[in-house]
């Protein structure tokens, strides 16, 4: 609810990764989105999202992925332990994050384009590694 940090931020933010778990407005981020930016919801919700005709005009799109909750993720850690199944996944700083995505724009993450990038983001606070490299030309 920072009015004076909301107005600074209009218009940068490319990707919106929403990860609260309960029902939420999104209205209130739609400033914050570039012309065809995208928000990203976790989770299934019931109630629908509303979205006005500014959005539609400026081409933001809202995208979601079904996660379990608890008890399903938990049962599914708990098999992936008994069958020694364990993902491939690299763990990178948020200043990797361009050489995440290009990676795996290329066809070439982790365990030869099976696994994933985690990014760091506990790490990269406390170890302040803010500045993104630049994407690389390939």
């Amino acid at each position: 609810d920072d009015a004076e940090a909301m107005a600074a931020a209009h218009g940068t933010i490319d990707v919106l990764l929403d990860t609260v778990s309960a029902f939420h407005e999104l209205e209130p981020f739609f400033p914050l989105m570039v012309a065809q930016g995208t928000i990203v919801r976790l989770g299934v919700f019931i109630e629908p999202v509303k979205l006005g005709a500014s959005t539609v005009f400026n081409g933001l799109n809202v995208a979601g992925s079904l996660i379990a909750g608890m008890k399903e993720s938990n049962e599914t850690l708990e098999f992936c332990g008994v069958h020694n199944t364990f993902p491939s996944v690299e763990v990178i700083p948020a200043s990797k994050a361009n050489f995440a995505i290009q990676s795996l724009g290329n066809g070439k993450g982790p365990a030869g384009g099976d696994g994933r990038f985690v990014i760091d983001v506990q790490g990269t606070l406390v170890e302040g590694d803010w500045e993104v490299e630049p994407l690389t030309s390939e």
